[in-house]
């Protein structure tokens, strides 16, 4: 499951040696991709328009509590066999909110989570920062903005209209705004990577996560005291209790560099949970190096393969 501004595709971008998917497709398992909403390949929607403001109200929640569990449902209902499931940065935030509240967990075997997410207020990201401190999501949300992209109207990247085709350095600086400092990105693959990312998604999932990281927690969407006890039945919105995952086996692997998924949040992370975490930090992999470096077949994906097949 992939993480925020990106699809699915992210797991097949790079060659079959170097890109996840492959590699678990050639060392025999059944690979499962699946995409959130508005995303490339889950635009689609059986009542309402693109242009309909209720297409994009959801976030976090929604797909916990709906979307995943929908998934996992689909493929245990296929091959009647016990799910390994592999989670990058919000992939692995609504996987444990799902977890949480008992959602899914009887089709689980094993957890993978890279970059993994659920705390976020230690995030230093400038995207992050402007959410948090600046308030971008509201900003957007009171000018009636619903969708969230990279790319105009008429689809042309706006790095490109920035930067130009050429200018590496301007590029690199467009990536560190999105997710901070990257050890080993390949950007001779550029258009590539342009050709398929960054992904819309909705502002009220932004939102979501601006809430967390200001108010340092890892909770439902907050709607204002009202709204709140109308759909919750309390003014304040609940948390995610991590505690009430039972003890699963979990391998968490996490960049020492990663803007997104800092440190300090990882090990809270890891001491909410009762799992035995078997944790590994590579000591200079940042956020999109887990999904798109070269080398994160040898840093990272053998380490998976190895804790699957074990």
């Amino acid at each position: 499951m992939h993480g925020l501004l990106v699809g699915g595709d992210v797991w097949v971008l790079n060659t079959p040696s170097e890109a996840l998917g492959f590699i678990m497709a050639d060392a025999g398992y059944d690979v499962w991709i699946g995409n959130t909403r508005t995303t490339r390949y889950s635009m689609g929607h059986s009542t309402l328009r693109h242009t309909d403001s209720a297409y994009w109200d959801w976030s976090l929640d929604e797909m916990a509590e709906q979307d995943l569990p929908a998934m996992l449902d689909l493929v245990y209902s296929i091959t009647h066999e016990r799910i390994h499931y592999i989670g990058y940065s919000q992939g692995s935030q609504q996987a444990l909110a799902a977890f949480s509240q008992g959602r899914a967990l009887t089709y689980i075997n094993k957890v993978v989570m890279l970059a993994p997410v659920a705390f976020v207020d230690h995030g230093s990201a400038p995207l992050e920062l402007g959410l948090f401190d600046l308030h971008v999501d509201q900003i957007l949300q009171a000018a009636h903005v619903n969708e969230f992209s990279t790319k105009t109207s008429m689809g042309t990247q706006v790095v490109d209209l920035i930067c130009g085709q050429t200018n590496r350095r301007c590029y690199q600086s467009w990536i560190f705004l999105f997710a901070g400092d990257n050890c080993c990105l390949n950007f001779s693959k550029r258009e590539l990577l342009e050709k398929y990312e960054t992904q819309v998604t909705s502002v009220k999932n932004l939102a979501h996560l601006a809430q967390q990281g200001r108010r340092s927690n890892f909770a439902h969407f907050d709607y204002g005291s009202a709204e709140n006890l109308r759909r919750y039945g309390r003014p304040v919105p609940p948390p995610y209790s991590l505690s009430e995952i039972p003890p699963l086996n979990m391998l968490f692997i996490s960049g020492l560099r990663d803007a997104l998924a800092d440190q300090i949040d990882v090990t809270r992370l890891i001491m909410s949970l009762r799992s035995n975490v078997h944790s590994y930090v590579d000591p200079s992999f940042g956020h999109l190096d887990f999904i798109l470096a070269d080398s994160a077949n040898s840093r990272v994906y053998d380490q998976v393969i190895n804790f699957l097949e074990t």
